[in-house]
């Protein structure tokens, strides 16, 4: 995802066809990834399998929220954008014509983050040296 934002920087609308092709895969993989944690219940690595009572998937969704400053409306929005660009164009390629929109990662980078601090919050402390993961 970082190297789909230094391209964009660099130049957001490449000129090169390659470099279009490397921009473009780069936005698909980000969100297909994404959606494997935050997608549909039955992928193999959504949160809802680490958090596994319904408890914790409350307390997740009510800290992923307040961590990202959307309400579950924004992220049932967001969430439907990104879930149409995957399946429109991403993954099952249904979209014809011009893209219209291209969704921003904002949102996948900061959820990416948050998820990534859960989890090293349930992984047992190691000492400092130990070299064992």
């Amino acid at each position: 995802m970082h190297l789909k934002q230094v391209l964009c920087d660099i130049a957001p609308t490449p000129v090169l066809n390659y470099w279009r092709l490397i921009n473009g895969d780069l936005l698909n993989l980000a969100i297909l990834d994404w959606l494997e944690i935050f997608g549909s219940d039955l992928e193999s690595a959504h949160w809802k399998i680490i958090a596994n009572n319904e408890e914790e998937k409350r307390l997740f969704k009510d800290n992923l929220f307040k961590y990202l400053e959307v309400s579950p409306e924004q992220w049932d929005e967001k969430w439907e954008r990104l879930k149409s660009f995957k399946d429109d164009l991403a993954a099952h390629h249904l979209q014809e014509g011009p893209i219209a929109i291209c969704p921003h990662l904002d949102l996948v980078l900061k959820s990416s983050c948050f998820y990534y601090e859960y989890l090293e919050s349930l992984a047992p402390c190691r000492e400092p040296g130990d070299e064992k993961y």
